[in-house]
């Protein structure tokens, strides 16, 4: 059965991934969190209502190293749940 407007990757890992996307109120998943920061398109991601750059997302403790991205170098890691993609 093919879903008119699903991606490949939604298709093929929706059945190990139950939630690919945001849960509510926009607040970042570990599994989109992971996408984003595999990803070479830069998606619009938010911390304290600065954007910021996902650089690793760590599974076992639900946080995510990451930077503003007019700030490099100043790199922290974050719960997962504080992050929201617009």
């Amino acid at each position: 059965m093919i879903i008119a407007g699903a991606s490949i990757f939604t298709l093929r890992f929706a059945h190990i991934m139950p939630i690919l996307h945001m849960e509510g109120n926009n607040r970042m998943d570990i599994y989109r969190a992971q996408e984003i920061a595999a990803s070479p398109v830069m998606a619009n991601v938010t911390y304290n209502g600065q954007q910021v750059y996902i650089q690793h997302v760590d599974e076992e403790t639900e946080t995510a190293r990451i930077f503003p991205l007019d700030q490099p170098q100043a790199e922290q890691s974050v719960p997962l749940r504080s992050l929201t993609e617009q």
